[in-house]
Order: C-alpha cells, then sequence, then structure tokens
C-alpha cells in the first residue's frame, strides 16, 4: 500500500469540473505508481502524453449502471495493474476518436516496455458503452484480437431504476420514473407493431428499415478490414490457446445485431423461431442499443461478443456478487486476468475505492417502485435465456452466481 493513508489522500485531491472535450467529471485518483487516473476526464489527463503506452490486456466491457466503475476501481488497487489515464475512453465506439488511430488510443495507457518483469505487469480501460454497442466487438477483435474483457451485470430491474435517478440527478431529467418507462416501452411497442404488421404501421416499417440498413452498412463498413493489425503487442497474439480459435468459423464477424438475424433466433434455445413475437422484440432492442429497456437485454449483448471472442477470454461477473463478496470476487478477476493474488494490503484498500454511482440509497429509487412488478415481468423471458446463454459457455468458471436475496435470472 506504500502508506498511503487512502480516505486522507480523496479528500485532499481537487476534483477539476471538465474541459471542453467531456462530458462529465469525476475524481481524481492517484496509484501507487503516480499514475493519474480518473472516471471520465480523457482529454485533461491526455496533455503532454506521448504515443509510446502500451495496448492494454484487458478492457471492462460494461454495463453501464452495473458495477463496471467499481470492478475497475479495485483492479487500479493491484499492484501489478497499471490503469488507463482515464476509465472510459470511449475509443471504439466514437467516430471522431477512432479516426484518430491507434497512436492515439496508446497514450491513454502507460508504457510498460521498460518494467521490471514486464510478464507481469498489466493495463486495462473500462467503457461501458462497448457491451451494447455492435461495432465495438468488430474493431476491439481487429485491433486487440486477444484481448481479455471483463463484464459486470446487474439486475436490470435495478440497473433501470440506477440508470433513471443518474439522467434525474445529472443529465436534467424532469420526467417521473413510471413516465420514462412508459416512454420507452411505447418506442420499443411501436417498433414490434411495425415489424408484425408492415402493411399497417408502413411509414414507422419504412423508418426502421432505414434504421437498420444505416446500422448495417456500418458494420459493412467495419468487416471490410478484418485483418489483426500488425501492431498488436506480443502478449495479444501468443495467449496459450487463444490465437488459434481467433480463426475458428465460429467467430468470424457476421453482419448485424445477433436478434436481427435469422441466425440469431434460430439458436437452440426456448421460443427461438425467426417469425415469432420473440424474435421481433429482440430485433427491434438490438436497433435500439440506447434504449434504458434495451440496455438491461444482456444476453443479446453478450451473444453479439460471443461472435468475436471465444469465452475463454470473457469473464462475467454478478454486481450483487461483486459487492457482496468482493475479496473473493476480485481474486477471481485476478486469476482470469494471469495476474498473482491481491495482497492483505491491496484488498484493504478497497474500502477506499471510489465505486461510481449506483443510487442503492436514493430516495429517487422510491418513485420508481410502482413500476418495478412490470419490469421484472419484462426481463423475466431474458433473464432466462441469459442464464442459459452463461451455462453454455461458462459451466465451471468464471461466472459468479447471487446468492438467494439476489436471485434474478
Amino acid at each position: 500500500s506504500g502508506g498511503l493513508d487512502w480516505k486522507q489522500n480523496y479528500m485532499k485531491q481537487v476534483i477539476r469540473r471538465v474541459d471542453d472535450n467531456d462530458s462529465e467529471s469525476g475524481p481524481v485518483l492517484l496509484n501507487k505508481y503516480g499514475d493519474l487516473y480518473s472516471v471520465y476526464n480523457c482529454a485533461r489527463n491526455l496533455h503532454g502524453k506521448a504515443e509510446n503506452g502500451s495496448l492494454p490486456h484487458f478492457i471492462v466491457a460494461g454495463v453501464h449502471k452495473g458495477g463496471s466503475t467499481a470492478l475497475f476501481g479495485y483492479l487500479s488497487r493491484h499492484g501489478h495493474v497499471r490503469p488507463s489515464v482515464c476509465k472510459e475512453t470511449n475509443f471504439f465506439t466514437e467516430e471522431k476518436l477512432y479516426a484518430k488511430g491507434i497512436q492515439y488510443y496508446r497514450r491513454h495507457f502507460p508504457d510498460l516496455s521498460t518494467a521490471k518483469e514486464l510478464h507481469h505487469m498489466i493495463t486495462g480501460e473500462g467503457t461501458p458503452n462497448y457491451i451494447r454497442n455492435p461495432i465495438a466487438p468488430l474493431r476491439i477483435r481487429k485491433m486487440l484480437p486477444n484481448i481479455k474483457i471483463i463484464i459486470s451485470l446487474r439486475n436490470p430491474v435495478q440497473r433501470f431504476v440506477s440508470h433513471y435517478v443518474g439522467q434525474v440527478e445529472n443529465k436534467g431529467l424532469k420526467v417521473a420514473c413510471n413516465e420514462y418507462f412508459e416512454e420507452d416501452f411505447q418506442a420499443l411497442d411501436s417498433c414490434v407493431s411495425a415489424y408484425s404488421y408492415p402493411e399497417r404501421n408502413k411509414e414507422k416499417f419504412l423508418k426502421m428499415e432505414e434504421k437498420r440498413a444505416e446500422l448495417y452498412s456500418k458494420l459493412d463498413k467495419c468487416n471490410s478490414s478484418l485483418a489483426v493489425l500488425d501492431e498488436a503487442p506480443r502478449h495479444q497474439r501468443q495467449i496459450v490457446g487463444a490465437s488459434a480459435s481467433m480463426y475458428d468459423p465460429r467467430y468470424r464477424v457476421i453482419k448485424g445485431p445477433a436478434r436481427a438475424r435469422a441466425k440469431g433466433c434460430l439458436l437452440n434455445m426456448d421460443n427461438r423461431n425467426p417469425n415469432n413475437d420473440s424474435c421481433i422484440v429482440h430485433e427491434c432492442l438490438s436497433l435500439n442499443p440506447e434504449s434504458p429497456l434495451s440496455r438491461g437485454v444482456y444476453v443479446d449483448q453478450i451473444e453479439r461478443w460471443l461472435e468475436h471472442f471465444p469465452p475463454e477470454n470473457i469473464m462475467v461477473v454478478q454486481a450483487e456478487h461483486l459487492y457482496a463478496n468482493t475479496s473473493k470476487t476480485m481474486q477471481d478477476v485476478a486469476e482470469f486476468l494471469g495476474i498473482r493474488p491481491y495482497n492483505s494490503d491491496e484488498l484493504r484498500e478497497f474500502e477506499s475505492t471510489f465505486k461510481g454511482s449506483n443510487h442503492t440509497s436514493n430516495p429517487l429509487e422510491l418513485t420508481c417502485n410502482k413500476i418495478r412488478s412490470r419490469l421484472e415481468g419484462f426481463y423475466q423471458e431474458h433473464n432466462e435465456l441469459l442464464y442459459k446463454l452463461l451455462r453454455k459457455n461458462w459451466p465451471d468458471r468464471f461466472v459468479t452466481v447471487p446468492d438467494k436475496h439476489n436471485l434474478w435470472m
């Protein structure tokens, strides 16, 4: 721990406001190596950084309001982990950032090329919108073919509520929780109606088809160049057992969101048929990844990543388990990443780690009580499919199961 009193250190840190290129503010942290680390302030922290940083070994890819900030914070406490200058780089989803290229991306990470015991030091980032963006896994697969992906999931009902509270507190949202739900649900229902009865909803159907064509066009553009970048570092090319599977036909890039293709609706799971209502719902959810409801349909998001990465490169953690059994969960994460276990000093620092804003005790949560049963009903089928998907791909390792008080799938 280097003798640092992290609670006092937090109080001494200056919480600077964002500059013109940032959308939110976050605590400025300093780890044992002297690395600047904040949640959002990428542009400020990149000032003066050279383009010789090491490409990441891991990415915490989601989910938003699902414990990813806490998980990344715990990772940054490990003595063999040096984090990116900001948790959320947004590099693979923001067009203007991605256009700056790999050298710009390198600036977000420390240079590990001269570090002692290089093979024991790793770096990484954590952008939660990667999980729901269909373009992100294509781009990440191209640049970082053997990257380790960590996904933190949270009960989607609670995730929705936390999302709503965050919109009220940080974005100035003025509508009630039930109205927020109804607006999103009606948008989804409108899409389903358009695809179920296109002759009755011709105008809406054509708009949805235009939206889908636009998305497919972007995916086609990404698919046009699938060669792995030669600049991928050694640790990204020589992970035992991973390189071969990258060229397995199962992981070849397939156009379109998982549920927007007949293939996605014909998996060996219950209620999967390209002509049934369930398939249409999933198609509409895939076409609206930023929807508050869609963000909690994890089965589609994880299946999309499994099209590009083998299960052994992905770890799924449940936020409820992370909070209830932090030390055990993070020791499992360390094992997954191939680094030594956390020592006692590092585990003690978890108490003062910035865990993000999950709004678990915010009074605004109470305003959502009247729609909780509807949220539970909406997510029930999706959660059941998620459970089957997780058990199929990770039958023994790297899936944490919540206790009976937090069972949601």
